[in-house]
């Protein structure tokens, strides 16, 4: 029934039905304009909207109220150029880039289409010397204990950019290459053994991740990562 123009619920089961139908009604309409102005896939790694849920980031890394995206007045008022979508965990990356990488917007999206363009070359497969014999004779011989005492002795166990020690989880060692290897070569005493520590380095888990997310995505090395992050401490 109508009232004054404005409909008359006979339960509250119905009001109820109807604010849920209103609501999904304006989030389907508020989803639809965000896609129409900034697109249905990450701008950095490319992921589908269908895949992963995306965020907007506002290129010039200003804040912005978190609800703002959310009204069809604000979204009608932006300038789309001036905004990014990105999934999370390439935004937690951006941000990551932008604070300690001393990246902006435009340096992370030139490397982004520098590697589409060019193509990411492959970073291998890391494998052991085919001898199986310790790099270094005199230097490995005085690395005893266990293996996890050995990853210490040889890669310490703090991470080499914020410095903490992981209390829950151990520390990741990461191979500087990026090329990918298996868990065991830092498990065994016998592979740790034919490591160069000059190869690896220890990150605590939050550093692995954005290190990787870095050189996955914005093809960058560990030498132009680390200098970058060292710059950007002084």
């Amino acid at each position: 029934m109508e009232n004054g123009g404005r409909r008359r619920y006979e339960t509250d089961g119905e009001r109820e039905e109807a604010r849920k139908e209103n609501a999904k009604r304006f989030y389907q309409n508020v989803s639809e304009l965000r896609d129409t102005l900034f697109g249905r896939e990450c701008r950095v790694c490319g992921v589908s909207k269908d895949r992963r849920n995306l965020a907007v980031h506002r290129k010039d890394g200003t804040e912005h109220e978190e609800d703002s995206l959310r009204r069809i007045s604000f979204l009608k008022s932006v300038n789309p150029d001036e905004w990014a979508a990105v999934c999370r965990p390439c935004h937690q990356g951006v941000h990551w880039a932008k604070g300690h990488l001393d990246m902006d917007w435009d340096s992370v999206e030139f490397r982004v289409q520098e590697r589409i363009t060019h193509d990411q070359e492959s970073r291998g497969v890391f494998s052991l010397p085919a001898s199986g014999a310790m790099l270094n004779p005199e230097r490995d011989a005085s690395i005893e204990g266990t293996a996890e005492e050995m990853r210490k002795t040889m890669f310490g166990n703090k991470c080499s950019f914020c410095g903490e020690i992981p209390e829950d989880r151990k520390t990741m060692i990461h191979r500087k290459d990026g090329q990918e290897h298996s868990d065991m070569i830092l498990r065994s005493k016998k592979y740790l053994r034919q490591l160069d520590p000059d190869d690896w380095v220890a990150l605590c888990e939050k550093h692995h991740r954005y290190v990787h997310w870095a050189m996955r995505y914005l093809h960058l090395e560990w030498k132009d990562i680390d200098s970058a992050f060292r710059n950007n401490l002084e």
